[in-house]
């Protein structure tokens, strides 16, 4: 990837988090992203089948812990560029 100044880098990620909360707010249905999910779900079944600790250790997507988390650095990204 080109090396772009840091303030850039920050606008990139902004809007690709930005597409990627649209596309799922307005298309449940997106084939890309119910593949990436089912490819996800596979890894963590092989995972599991092979007794990987993996589960264990990452933590589930809806623990309220991380979902304060994760909005809390949602919106601290947020704010640091409005």
């Amino acid at each position: 990837m080109p090396s772009f100044p840091f303030h850039i880098q920050i606008l990139i990620v902004s809007a690709t988090m930005a597409l990627h909360n649209f596309v799922r707010l307005n298309d449940r249905d997106d084939r890309e992203f119910i593949n990436a999910n089912q490819d996800s779900i596979s890894r963590r079944e092989r995972n599991s089948e092979a007794g990987s600790s993996y589960e264990q250790n990452s933590g589930s997507l809806t623990d309220p812990a991380m979902v304060v988390l994760r909005d809390s650095i949602a919106n601290s990204i947020w704010g640091d560029n409005n």
